[in-house]
């Protein structure tokens, strides 16, 4: 008798520890703050445990629709959880952008592109549907063709950003 309560505890224990250590796949929105424009987009998330990795694409708001120029936004993040409570959730962020912006239409070397890669924070509050605040600083490189120097043109500068976002759980 002793024995199949003893394997049945272990079971359950077992079980249970893998439940609360599963994977959760989320999808979201965003609006992300940066000096230069407003993005806006769509999240997909992977949670494991206390790591968060986190992909996103998005579109430049004022550049897009009020400058009539495309300027999509891709970047990926790298979270891990230092609190993980059921309705809190906040530690350090790691995030790499790249976006593209084709500036003068009447020149095919009319391109502007940014590498970005951000260190920050994040505060996320909620279980299964889940708001979210991240920010980050960092440098960011910027590439243009110079049509007096005949070659591609680098600029460093430090960039920063403010995130707020809403996703569920799937």
């Amino acid at each position: 008798m002793k024995l199949p309560v003893i394997l049945l505890l272990c079971c359950s224990s077992v079980f249970s520890l893998k439940a609360q250590d599963s994977t959760i796949y989320r999808v979201g929105i965003q609006t992300i703050y940066h000096p230069y424009d407003l993005f806006s987009g769509f999240q997909a998330e992977r949670e494991k445990g206390a790591h968060q990795h986190q992909i996103g694409l998005s579109v430049g708001v004022v550049t897009t629709f009020f400058q009539q120029r495309l300027y999509p936004q891709i970047y990926y993040q790298y979270g891990f959880h230092l609190v993980k409570k059921r309705w809190l959730q906040t530690g350090p962020l790691m995030r790499i952008s790249a976006a593209t912006l084709h500036f003068n239409k009447q020149s095919s070397h009319g391109w502007l592109y940014q590498e970005e890669a951000f260190l920050g924070a994040y505060v996320g509050t909620g279980n299964r549907s889940r708001f979210g605040l991240s920010a980050g600083i960092g440098p960011a490189v910027e590439q243009n063709w110079s049509s007096s120097r005949e070659k591609f043109v680098h600029s460093i500068s430090w960039n920063t950003f403010v995130e707020i976002s809403w996703s569920y759980a799937l």
